[in-house]
């Protein structure tokens, strides 16, 4: 099966069951499945969620902002190839992402709600709960506030 939006959508509101968590040299990391999308208005955005600019990102990266000095200002990100096969690398679909992506209102408040349960789910220990500061909602907030 090739897969699709529409399949990794079925995919994401499959409820599935849940493995155990591991705890490897003191650090937590987690084996659980993506987390249960509750019925209702959630699960509806969940089918959406392919264009919610705030969760299409690794989850590892929600947390980046609390890795920065203090006081940092700009951060900067480029491409890079990592080698392989060919000597030359053709670079297709910028203009596509630009345009779905960044293109209008794309942070809405609703979007940040969506992806903010949905990553104090992913983000849970059995134990030790949730920490606040995990997902960054005031620096979204500040994108569409931004005038």
């Amino acid at each position: 099966l090739k897969p699709t939006p529409e399949r990794w959508r079925q995919q994401l509101l499959r409820p599935k069951p849940r493995a155990p968590s591991v705890a490897a040299m003191g650090v937590f990391a987690s084996c659980m499945d993506r987390p249960r999308i509750a019925e209702g208005p959630t699960r509806a955005a969940a089918s959406d969620i392919f264009n919610n600019i705030v969760m299409l990102t690794d989850s590892y990266k929600v947390t980046h902002h609390l890795q920065y000095p203090p006081g940092t200002t700009k951060i900067y990100s480029y491409f890079e190839c990592r080698g392989g096969a060919y000597e030359e690398v053709c670079f297709f679909g910028l203009q596509y992402f630009l345009k779905k992506y960044l293109v209008g209102q794309v942070v809405t408040m609703d979007k940040i709600s969506q992806a903010e349960e949905y990553f104090k789910i992913h983000f849970s220990h059995p134990v030790w709960g949730y920490d606040e500061r995990l997902f960054n909602r005031a620096s979204w907030e500040y994108i569409v506030n931004a005038k």
